[in-house]
């Protein structure tokens, strides 16, 4: 939404049809007439090779399967020498332990019980993490994520900020 204020055009895509109603009517409250919203999979961009001057991605890579083809697709859509902005969520040291533990908690108290393993197994970020949890952020790996970026872009600019 913020892009629509120094683009002519700016598109929202999302894969789930009733985010972007969401986003549109938060645009139009805002003002923002100029974005446009369409419906697709970040694994195969609905547009034409190097047809996008600047592509951002908030809060995304932890929701999707470690895929490197959608690094592949962004850097396709991107015209020459174009930027590509990502946000990614990293958190470490003992803050994030503790949350982690405190939600972990929270989840197996909610669902069937598990064993000491499952629930140690949780905290590994691997592909052997405990089945019950269904979070779509377990598998989700930031120094992979940037190791794909990297791979992909020349990376100009990187900041680590606090949330």
């Amino acid at each position: 939404m913020s892009l629509a204020d120094h683009y002519k055009i700016a598109i929202g895509i999302d894969i789930n049809h009733s985010y972007l109603t969401m986003a549109k009517r938060l645009c139009i409250y805002e003002g923002k007439p100029s974005v446009y919203y369409v419906v697709a999979d970040v694994n195969y961009l609905p547009f034409r090779n190097e047809a996008i001057k600047i592509i951002t991605a908030a809060s995304i890579f932890e929701h999707i399967p470690d895929n490197p083809k959608v690094f592949d697709e962004i850097k396709r859509t991107l015209e020459p020498d174009r930027i590509f902005i990502s946000g990614l969520p990293i958190e470490v040291g003992v803050p994030f332990l503790i949350k982690q533990i405190f939600f972990r908690i929270i989840n197996w108290l909610r669902q069937d019980p598990v064993s000491i393993s499952e629930i140690l197994a949780t905290f590994s970020y691997g592909d052997s993490h405990g089945p019950k949890w269904k979070s779509d952020h377990l598998d989700y790996n930031w120094k992979r994520t940037v190791a794909h970026i990297r791979a992909r872009f020349s990376i100009e600019k990187t900041e680590i900020l606090a949330g």
